[in-house]
């Protein structure tokens, strides 16, 4: 599988195994925490929890449809780059997922989160 929320507007990288998806963001890690929790605002979803893990790694759990969660990792990787780990509970709801990966990517694009040329420029990763 190709990735979680891979389309045309989003400038990072994902991959995919199972009900984990890995996504490294050409964005600075506080630009792309509050855009990880505009983008479950964004789609309804509702937030029950935010801890911070460590000194630039913070994780957000969301529950939707009764008992089903999608929780988030917001991790510093370099002063452009910030990976966001999404984790849903069910591999039938990927689908959550991808919408999520959606979101975060329109939060990002709207907040002129992405650092340098990579705002603008699809060019870069062969779009």
């Amino acid at each position: 599988m190709i990735g979680v929320g891979v389309n045309a507007v989003q400038q990072g990288v994902t991959y995919v195994s199972g009900v984990d998806s890995y996504s490294f963001q050409p964005a600075r890690y506080e630009d792309s925490l509050s855009a990880a929790l505009r983008a479950g605002e964004s789609i309804g979803l509702d937030m029950y929890s935010v801890r911070e893990v460590s000194e630039g790694h913070t994780e957000i759990r969301f529950l939707y449809d009764e008992d089903d969660r999608l929780t988030v990792q917001v991790e510093h990787q370099t002063n452009e780059v910030t990976l966001i780990q999404v984790n849903i509970k069910k591999k039938s709801r990927r689908g959550m997922g991808t919408l999520y990966m959606r979101a975060l990517t329109h939060e990002l694009r709207k907040a002129e989160a992405y650092v340098g040329e990579w705002q603008d420029n699809t060019d870069l990763i062969g779009n």
